[in-house]
């Protein structure tokens, strides 16, 4: 998949820099190609206990400072969201171990939240990462999120269906994230995206 990518000139060939210079200070990076998410114009209701894996290409080579959700509906339990990022597998694909401290982003109040990591990860351009996202209890939290009906496949076509799987799940680890995520225990996951804003450090 990086090599995908990486070869023939680089990402830029994609235009997974798009938007994204290293001039830039925050980027949308849910939006980002190649993996066709819509506008981040609907919600979505974080009712999964389970960590989710949502895939991103990074657009730069760069530091990222922090992360930034948009929550529509606060929880009202203590629900927060754990967040992360992970290195992939070259030849899976699968997310590994971490590449970032591990977040947690509030949502008692709702808008644009913002989170800095206190071990910010650096991340080259073109190469596969993961944001890693788990509740930290079972009460719901309704966050900002991609349309998803034109969102590619990733996680793998086992069987027909209406529905892409459009990021990966692990099965065993409920309302946290693990160190080392186990590729024995990865799906497909059919999920709506929430949308992820990130900040890089100025260059």
């Amino acid at each position: 998949f990086d090599g995908w990518l990486s070869g023939g000139g680089g990402a830029a060939v994609l235009g997974v820099g798009a938007g994204a210079k290293s001039s830039a200070v925050y980027s949308s990076l849910t939006k980002q190609a190649p993996f066709g998410r819509g506008s981040p114009d609907t919600g979505m209701t974080w009712n999964l206990n389970p960590a989710q894996y949502i895939p991103f290409i990074a657009p730069v080579t760069a530091t990222m400072d922090s992360v930034t959700i948009s929550v529509t509906t606060a929880s009202t339990g203590g629900t927060d969201m754990l967040m992360c990022v992970y290195n992939s597998d070259e030849d899976s694909g699968v997310p590994t171990t971490q590449l970032s401290d591990e977040v947690t982003v509030e949502c008692s109040s709702t808008g644009y939240i913002e989170t800095a990591f206190s071990s910010p990860p650096d991340v080259e351009v073109g190469k596969l990462y993961f944001f890693g996202m788990a509740r930290t209890e079972n009460d719901n939290v309704s966050l900002t999120a991609h349309l998803t009906e034109n969102e590619t496949n990733f996680g793998g076509q086992e069987y027909s269906s209406d529905y892409n799987r459009n990021a990966l799940t692990e099965t065993g680890v409920d309302n946290s994230l693990p160190a080392t995520a186990t590729a024995a225990n990865i799906l497909g996951q059919s999920v709506a995206v929430p949308l992820i804003m990130v900040k890089w450090s100025a260059t």
